[in-house]
C-alpha cells in the first residue's frame, strides 16, 4: 500500500513521517488507526528527503505476518515454556525462568532463521 505523507524529522537514514487518515477511515472499522486525525510511522528514507517534504511511502501489506512473527512466536515460546515447567514438577519461580529463557532463545530462533524469511520484505520506506 503507497501512503502520501510529510517528513516531520530526519534521524539518520530513518524519517519520522506525519500521514494523514483519509476521510474514508472514519467510517471503517476495520483498524485502530481511526481514532486520530493522522498517525506518525517510521521509515527508512532512501531518496534523503528533507523535513517538510511531501512523500511516498511504501506499507507492505505482510506486516501481519511480521508481527506475528516477532511478537506471538516469543509469546507462545514464553507460555509453552512455562507450562512445560509447571507439568514437569518444577518449582513456579524456576518454570518462569525457564519461560523466560524460552522466550529469549525463541528470539534468537527467529534471527537465525530471518535470513529464510526474507524480514527485508517488512521494512517501510520512502519510494518518493
Amino acid at each position: 500500500m503507497i501512503e502520501i505523507g510529510i517528513v516531520e524529522k530526519n534521524i539518520g537514514n530513518l524519517s519520522r513521517i506525519v500521514i494523514d487518515v483519509p476521510a474514508s477511515c472514519d467510517k471503517c472499522e476495520h483498524c485502530v488507526l481511526n481514532t486520530e486525525s493522522s498517525r506518525h510511522i517510521i521509515a527508512v528514507n532512501k531518496p534523503s528527503a528533507k523535513e517538510g517534504e511531501k512523500v511516498k511511502v511504501f506499507l507492505n501489506e505482510n506486516i501481519l505476518f511480521a508481527s506475528f512473527l516477532f511478537y506471538f512466536i516469543p509469546l507462545l515460546a514464553l507460555i509453552g515454556f512455562i507450562g512445560a515447567g509447571i507439568y514437569l514438577n518444577i518449582n513456579e519461580l524456576y518454570s518462569g525462568i525457564i519461560g523466560i529463557v524460552g522466550m529469549v532463545g525463541s528470539y534468537f530462533a527467529i534471527k537465525l532463521f530471518s535470513k529464510y524469511i526474507k524480514v527485508k520484505n517488512y521494512i517501510i520506506e520512502v519510494i518518493e
